[in-house]
């Protein structure tokens, strides 16, 4: 079992506020299990680049790619590349060694302030046998302030679409 910590706000050595998410292998542990991120060995650690993005303020797993491996979802809702606040995903597809070291599928919506990433679902949503992604941005606006908006990404052999 591997356990996936966020720690979303979190300051990291060069920014802060950026957000950080841990990886641990859990399969022997004892429970309670203590994470502490300064002297915990992690299997996995990725870490926001920009100051302020909240990265990991929400996580999901899932298997996008279909290829029987667990991809890890995380969500930066505060992330701004273009536009202030605009919030970002990104996915890490699981390897045989683990996860992929860079995001190997970004998104982003170039919408001022619309949190993208706040929330995140994967399932099956369209019954083709292969977990998609659902990803929330409650205050994307389009006619109305802040209405919202989630976006549906279908998974399939190739990764996400």
């Amino acid at each position: 079992m591997l356990l996936i910590v966020t720690l979303a706000g979190m300051m990291t050595e060069a920014r802060t506020d950026d957000g950080l998410v841990i990886v641990v292998d859990a399969r022997n542990a004892a429970f309670p299990v203590e994470i502490d991120p300064l002297i915990s060995t992690a299997e996995d650690t990725f870490a926001g680049d920009r100051t302020g993005a909240h990265f990991g303020s929400d996580l999901a797993s899932g298997d996008l790619n279909h290829d029987g491996l667990v991809d890890l979802v995380v969500g930066a809702r505060n992330c701004s590349h273009g536009q202030i606040g605009e919030g970002g995903v990104f996915v890490y597809y699981g390897t045989a060694a683990g996860f992929s070291t860079a995001a190997s599928w970004t998104w982003e919506p170039d919408e001022k302030r619309a949190t993208l990433g706040r929330s995140l679902s994967i399932g099956d949503f369209n019954g083709d046998g292969v977990d998609d992604l659902a990803v929330g941005a409650p205050r994307w606006t389009d006619g109305e302030k802040a209405e919202g908006r989630v976006l549906v990404f279908w998974g399939s052999d190739d990764g996400l679409a």
